[in-house]
């Protein structure tokens, strides 16, 4: 029975309209009005109210033409339907709720602003009712309406340009989502998947179904707060309706995709991460490869109607994934299809709300989960392409939930790259470990600071200076980076939980590399406000020296300190490690009291006078800072602002609390009087106790004051001793009488702990077990692997006790602020105890490591570089400077040129004897003054360019003396024969002190045009910086080349120990060749072009310096000399004879890869030809040149290969993994053929007797007394076969020309970014 009444629906949600169905009459043929006319209404409500009318009348004849209930018509069987029947395009139309088709209306504006549009109802109701009665009758045809077709559109049936026409699905705009940074660092410390501001609990609303669906599957807070790797997070949503007769919308699912971001970032995004989210989507092949790469991911459906039948889902599937199957791989096999297929059995009921998961995995499985329970999974990759090809790839599901996906992906890309865009690399690690704290690290740049800014006159006295400042800017280049917007600064990198479980070197380190940062969101005053005083106390460091960097330093102190003053909060992220305890108000404090001290600006001394907050304490340390600031303050006071009375009684208080002998001492010290304030690193506020001693005592003796301690007072000396017997204590003078800082003084500690000093060097792919880490190095009781060199340790506990032991870590861990807290101290003390302090300043070096071996170095480069430098003042002879670093060595050879009435006191010895050679000094000279030259900003940039010049001037001060008459070169000093008779130091030395000398009778052209060459590069070196010795070194190399041009003979007085067997045109070329680079002055030049003769060799050393010279010059036959081409031909020929990839190799190489030439020092041809590697590849770079060795071509890049090859080989890459650079890497040399190293120190009067000292010292088979650090010995033999004994002198005797050809190399290592000169 028909109804009477018929209801007209408003399915926007309105109440329902009753009108009689006498309303429709004349067989629903007639016209909605009896009379055609328009209706004009307002043009702004027109198009509107011209729709509702009809979406509402539609609505109503659903209801009419439906004789049986709705539900059932739809949810009713096919019986009798043929296949193909049903025109799913027909029956069931897609269309988004926004996209209406509204072709046919037509509408005007009236000129007075209100429009009125003319609508002929008439005609629009003729052409409603007779669509609606073609629909009618095919609903009777189909009862089912594909809902098959609803589930999956057939990829077959439908082509691009139908689905261009937006799907009626709904994508929900993720709120806020995206900017949830979700590659970002994991603030839970689960990997590197991070939410940092995501509410884990909230979930995305699909509108048009109105289901939910979780930010992420497998929500971490679903696992009791486990780290789950496998989240994979929501990127886009979507729904599937069914529109019956264009009226009524049935809501057949919605739907969710979801990927693993993670797998997102590192697959895609070294290629995707430049792309703006917005372009991606033009990608095609953005989307080929997110299907192609192995990425975790996921489609969640829910249904939301409950006529969905297992079978209709399964044919849909297996049908749209048979078409994509054929485009994602033609040849493959379908039965993939048919399991995937047969998992879709009839006992599964699919109610409304039911959830179906399909997840593809890395490993290529697609998983199906009905219900939260897996049917089945499937292992094919084309299967799990072609699956979620029918989301993301070509005529997709929704072509805008397509798009949302591909724009969230891309944001999600584009946040991890701005993630990794941040360069975090340098700075220090804190202690033993491979983490970088933010908060140690910057206190340690504020201590250091404090001792350049207060003690420059006494570190410069030291020759450490220039050390310091590169250990406070190695610190400060990495602030800088970590504070790169404002309000957000990188407080850590790395998982330290990860880290301790692992012992392993940072070099091999594959634990995460965690960021954490703090923002206005999550603050960190401590931290904030302990980097802007490093920052503001650096700043004063450079602003002599380096005034722009000065000045960026001291605006981000300030930008720091306002963002930790605005934003208050102690942030605990670094616990337990680095926990605040003592609050962020020292910290604020001590921030404005050094950004007074840089500005002098009154707004910071009003801060803290009436805003900071000070407090009477007993403590300096990392985590307490107000002692410091009240000591900085006092001075303040002592000129005369008696405001600043509170900070003065605090520091004095300070002073009362730790000195023994006053009535108010509070601080324990231990049976021996050291300072123990706690276990666990005590040493670190013996330390800082020792620096506010020393700063207070120093202000004490500048303003004839004393601190007052009841009734007593003490002075300033009160207070430097006090600091002194602290230092002491540490250095050795204790009850155990043991230092307590590694490669210094008495029973040093050997089991630092510390992974990089323990765990021998590695090769960079070494298979790393943590847990067997810790059996094979962190619990074996021997001696460290590597010397942690001036690491000050842990120390002893409350009694004085101490267990050198690796894992009694706090007694032996050891941590920069322990150190950067020493130097002022040391600083002032430095004339007892100088060798400490440049220990103590070698030691910084070694936390200044990169992570995971940056740009390719398997080696700390700038360790050796400085340990290469060190060795060269071990070889000095003569008076020795303050700033000498090896401790070991004394004045010796002091009256050096007596017997020939001249001064030829300095200069270097040449190896391990007591003899100073001429021709290898000058060599040596030379190319030092190359690398200094060449390799200008490398050098700068490592710290080490002052020490490279003092290394120069000690050689050419020697070789002015020695050059001081005209026409004659004192060329030797000492008698080689009689001083191989004796194994003894040279401060000991009583062989003779015979000297030779060239003249125009016994003329020397090798040895006086090498010292020619030596003397016109060096001039170059000091040209900027001192003018007037440049022209004295300049000057003396005219007239040098003119003696040894003029008067053309070969010297053999140096024989059989220099003697020159490639005779002197060689040398000729060479300094004319330097002469020509120092003046470019043309008859030089003219000399090189007409006179020099040049050879093609595969050498470069002492003795032949053809290959060093045709380099040189071939810079100016890039540069267009063409009648040069000789000289860059052999410079080519030099190449390929030592190139083992060249077709014309002809030097022979080990089995391990060495260059080898002849035994007897043989790494000096290493680094010869390492060198000249480096120059060349250099000069073929900038001129964007190649070598041809034949038909085979070589560009810089093989060249700098191969030198870097050879390089490391010596440093330790070769078969015996072992160094063969004293001091430095895995298994280095103990017994260098040298007689300053092997001899201990022994009394300058002591009886020497040359027989027995072979006896003592020479033949036994024990270590050296004296560590001969940075000497590269003369290395393995053709086999790669070495034998550490000193006797071998072949294999272990070191030479000066070794290492200073080491120099350029290992500079351009170790400072790869700065540009060559």
């Amino acid at each position: 029975m028909r109804n009477d009444w018929f209801f007209f629906m408003d399915l926007d949600g309105g109440n329902p309209y009753n009108l009689p169905t006498e309303f429709f009459s004349n067989n629903l043929g007639g016209h909605l009005f009896s009379q055609p006319g328009y209706l004009w209404v307002p043009g702004s409500l027109t198009l509107q109210e011209a729709f509702n009318c009809i979406s509402k009348f539609a609505g109503a004849l659903l209801f009419l033409f439906s004789s049986s209930n709705l539900s059932r018509e739809i949810a009713g069987n096919q019986h009798g339907l043929k296949s193909g029947s049903c025109k799913s395009s027909a029956q069931v139309k897609h269309i988004t709720s926004s996209g209406h088709n509204l072709a046919g209306f037509h509408f005007s504006s009236k000129p007075n602003g209100e429009s009125a549009n003319p609508v002929n109802f008439s005609k629009i109701s003729s052409s409603v009712i007779r669509n609606l009665i073609r629909e009618g009758e095919r609903l009777q045809s189909c009862s089912v309406l594909s809902l098959a077709a609803a589930v999956i559109p057939p990829f077959d049936n439908l082509t691009s340009k139908l689905l261009s026409v937006p799907l009626d699905n709904t994508d929900v705009q993720l709120p806020g989502y995206m900017d949830q940074k979700p590659c970002e660092v994991d603030p839970r410390q689960c990997g590197n998947l991070s939410f940092p501001d995501l509410n884990w609990r909230r979930h995305a609303v699909e509108p048009k179904t109105g289901i939910e669906f979780p930010m992420m599957l497998d929500n971490i807070l679903d696992r009791d707060n486990n780290c789950s790797l496998n989240s994979e997070v929501l990127v886009g949503t979507g729904s599937r309706t069914m529109r019956i007769v264009k009226i009524k919308s049935l809501k057949i699912y919605a739907f969710g995709f979801y990927v693993h971001p993670h797998a997102v970032c590192e697959k895609l995004g070294p290629k995707y991460a430049s792309i703006s989210a917005g372009e991606l989507n033009k990608h095609h092949e953005f989307y080929e490869d997110l299907l192609r790469e192995d990425i975790d991911m996921t489609v969640r459906l829910v249904i939301s109607y409950n006529g969905v039948k297992i079978n209709t889902v399964k044919d849909a599937f297996e049908k749209a994934l048979r078409a994509r199957l054929v485009k994602t791989n033609p040849d493959t096999d379908y039965s993939c299809v048919t399991k995937f297929g047969s998992y879709f059995t009839e006992d599964i009921p699919l109610p409304s709300g039911t959830t179906i998961h399909f997840r593809r995995t890395a490993d290529g499985q697609l998983i199906t989960e009905i219900g939260g329970k897996e049917i089945g999974a499937v292992r094919s990759k084309d299967l799990c392409r072609a699956f979620f090809d029918m989301y993301i790839g070509d005529v997709p599901v929704s072509e805008q939930t397509k798009e949302e996906i591909g724009k969230n992906v891309a944001s999600m890309i584009k946040r991890q790259h701005e993630k990794f865009q941040v360069d975090l690399v340098g700075g220090y690690y804190d202690a033993g470990d491979n983490v970088k704290y933010g908060l140690p690290m910057a206190f340690t740049v504020t201590t250091l600071s404090w001792a350049a800014n207060y003690y420059h006159s006494e570190l410069q006295a030291t020759g450490e200076l220039e050390n310091v400042r590169c250990a406070i800017r190695w610190g400060t280049d990495y602030l800088l980076k970590a504070s790169p917007r404002k309000n957000k600064l990188y407080v850590q990198v790395g998982d330290p939980v990860q880290d301790h479980q692992c012992w392993m070197r940072p070099e091999n380190m594959k634990t995460p590399r965690t960021v954490l940062q703090i923002d206005s969101n999550t603050p960190g005053t401590e931290i904030a406000a302990e980097t802007a005083a490093a920052m503001a106390a650096s700043s004063i460091v450079f602003r002599k020296t380096d005034r722009p960097y000065s000045r960026r330093l001291l605006n981000k102190a300030k930008l720091l300190f306002e963002f930790a003053n605005s934003h208050k909060g102690t942030y605990d992220g670094e616990c337990p490690f680095y926990c605040s305890f003592s609050g962020y108000n020292d910290e604020l404090l001590w921030a404005a009291t050094w950004l007074f001290i840089a500005t002098k600006r009154p707004v910071y001394m009003k801060y803290i006078k009436e805003e900071a907050i000070s407090a009477a304490v007993a403590e300096f340390s990392w985590d307490l800072k107000y002692a410091g600031a009240q000591i900085l303050l006092s001075e303040y006071f002592f000129k005369g602002d008696s405001s600043l009375s509170n900070y003065k009684n605090h520091a004095d208080s300070f002073i009362c609390s730790n000195l023994p002998q006053s009535p108010y001492h509070q601080v324990y010290t231990t049976p021996g009087g050291m300072v123990h304030l706690r276990d666990g690193a005590n040493t670190q506020y013996v330390t800082g106790t020792a620096l506010l001693f020393t700063a207070y005592s120093d202000l004490l003796a500048k303003y004839n004051q004393k601190v007052c301690c009841g009734d007593q007072q003490f002075d300033a000396n009160h207070l430097m001793d006090f600091a002194k017997k602290q230092m002491d204590y540490l250095l050795g003078k204790n009850p155990n009488n043991r230092s307590y800082m590694v490669d210094f003084g008495n029973n040093p500690p050997k089991q630092a702990h510390h992974r990089g000093a323990s765990v021998p060097v590695l090769s960079p792919n070494a298979v790393i077990s943590c847990p067997m880490s810790f059996v094979d190095y962190y619990n074996k009781n021997q001696p460290n692997a590597n010397e942690l060199t001036g690491a000050i340790l842990g120390g002893p506990d409350r009694h004085d006790n101490y267990n050198d032991q690796r894992w009694d870590s706090p007694m032996t861990e050891p941590c920069t602020y322990i150190n950067s807290q020493a130097v002022a101290v040391l600083a002032k003390l430095a004339s007892p105890v100088r060798s400490s302090m440049a220990i103590a300043m070698a030691w910084l070096v070694l936390f200044q490591g990169f992570l995971c071996s940056v740009n390719g170095q398997d080696f700390n480069y700038k360790d050796a570089l400085t340990k290469s430098l060190i060795f060269l003042e071990a070889q000095r002879s003569g008076k020795l400077p303050p700033n000498h670093r090896p401790a070991w060595r004394g004045d010796s050879a002091l009256d050096d040129g007596k017997l020939a009435n001249v001064d030829l006191v300095g200069g270097y010895y040449d190896a391990g004897d007591n003899v100073k050679y001429g021709l290898p000094m000058a060599f040596t000279v030379t190319t030092l003054s190359w690398a200094a030259v060449y390799y200008h900003s490398e050098l700068q940039a490592t710290g080490e360019l002052e020490n490279v010049r003092w290394a120069i001037r000690w050689g050419t001060d020697y070789l002015l003396k020695a050059s001081s008459i005209k026409d004659r070169l004192y060329v030797q000093v000492g008698d080689p024969v009689e001083d191989h008779h004796c194994w003894m130091r040279p401060e000991n030395m009583k062989t003779p002190r015979t000297v030779l000398q060239i003249d125009s009778n016994t003329p020397g052209t090798e040895i006086a045009a090498e010292t020619a060459a030596a003397m016109a590069a060096s001039s170059i070196v000091f040209r900027e910086i001192d003018n007037p010795y440049s022209r004295s070194l300049l000057n003396k190399a005219k007239l040098l080349f003119e003696f040894a041009n003029s008067h053309k003979r070969s010297y053999d007085g140096e024989c059989p120990f220099y003697c020159s067997y490639s005779g002197y045109n060689d040398e000729l070329l060479w300094a004319a060749t330097w002469l020509f680079i120092a003046t470019k002055t043309p008859v030089y030049m003219n000399y090189i072009k007409e006179n020099a003769i040049s050879a093609a060799v595969a050498e470069f050393s002492w003795d032949l310096k053809y290959a060093g010279a045709q380099i040189l010059l071939s810079e100016y036959f890039f540069e267009g000399d063409s009648s040069l081409s000789n000289y860059k031909n052999h410079a080519d020929s030099f190449i390929c004879s030592n190139l083992p990839q060249s077709p014309y190799h002809q030097v022979y190489t080990t089995p391990g890869g060495l260059v080898h030439l002849r035994d007897g020092a043989n790494t000096q041809y290493v680094t010869g030809t390492a060198m000249l590697f480096t120059a060349y590849s250099d000069l073929l770079a900038k001129y964007n040149q190649k070598v041809s060795c034949g038909d085979q071509q070589f560009d810089a890049n093989h060249l700098m290969d191969f030198a870097k090859n050879q390089m490391d080989y010596l440093l330790g890459k070769n078969p015996n993994n072992r160094s063969y650079m004293v001091d430095f890497g895995n298994n280095p040399p103990k017994q260098a053929h040298h007689r300053g190293a092997s001899v201990p120190v022994l009394s300058p009067n002591a009886v020497v007797s040359c027989p027995m000292s072979f006896v003592d010292y020479y033949n036994k088979n024990q270590p050296n007394a004296n560590e001969l650090t940075g000497a590269i010995l003369g290395g393995p033999d053709r086999q790669d076969n070495f034998n550490d004994q000193r006797w071998e002198s072949a294999m272990t005797e070191p030479c000066t020309y070794t290492n200073s050809q080491a120099v350029a190399v290992l500079a351009k290592l170790a400072s790869p970014g700065a540009k060559s000169s």
